[in-house]
């Protein structure tokens, strides 16, 4: 799967087709080795001596006026492109991104993110991870570990997203639990807050400009409104 990114003019175009300026291809491939095939009188086979190729982009935000970050489905990274750089005559698979965080995983295996959000000073980026954790980068400093990590939830699919509060100070996530989680970001040790009342997964979340109201939605076609004073 590719990333598409047009310029700050919007994208080009010719006659009814609309091309994008920019293009990242395999922005986040990942190779995972085969296992190693048994032995046999005959030959191995093709199939079993390639390797299990998984990619796909899941969500993309701009992180100032000439990078966006992304994250994938397989290959456990957070990256920076900066827009500025002409990456559709890269020939590189995967490209080099400007910046990329530490992928997330050990033994060979790699979790997934499903979705990334950042604190309005885009000081710091929150990555929701498929091993129930949503991990927070530093991206004025660029550290390459994460700088806090946040559970307590359940993210079982790619539908579970979550989103920081107008001011930064919370941090709102879904839960395959069917639960609703808010943790405080300048006491991140401290358990979340739980809201109950979903009956099914719940995935988009969202905060009021108000800061005092979310709406949240879940897989049985619901859509509830909570206050949060």
């Amino acid at each position: 799967m590719a990333a598409y990114m047009c310029g700050t003019h919007g994208c080009s175009s010719r006659g009814s087709r609309h091309r994008p300026v920019n293009h990242v291809r395999m922005a986040h491939r990942w190779t995972r080795a085969s296992p190693p095939a048994k032995k046999r009188r005959c030959s191995v086979t093709k199939t079993a001596q390639t390797s299990d190729l998984q990619y796909g982009v899941t969500s993309v935000l701009f992180h100032g006026l000439h990078k966006v970050a992304s994250c994938g489905a397989a290959d456990g990274s957070v990256k920076l492109w900066d827009l500025r750089r002409t990456y559709s005559i890269c020939r590189l698979e995967p490209p080099l991104s400007w910046y990329s965080f530490s992928p997330v995983g050990e033994s060979g295996r790699r979790f997934g993110f499903t979705s990334l959000t950042s604190d309005p000073w885009q000081s710091s980026l929150f990555a929701s991870c498929t091993n129930d954790i949503i991990y927070q980068y530093s991206t004025s400093m660029l550290k390459s570990d994460p700088v806090g990590a946040y559970g307590g939830h359940k993210n079982s699919t790619f539908y579970v997203k979550s989103t920081v509060s107008p001011e930064g100070k919370y941090l709102l996530s879904g839960s395959s639990c069917s639960r609703v989680f808010i943790w405080y970001l300048d006491e991140p040790h401290q358990p979340p807050t739980v809201l109950n009342g979903h009956s099914k997964e719940v995935t988009a979340v969202c905060w009021s400009p108000a800061l005092t109201e979310v709406v949240t939605c879940s897989d049985n076609n619901d859509l509830r409104l909570w206050y949060v004073i």
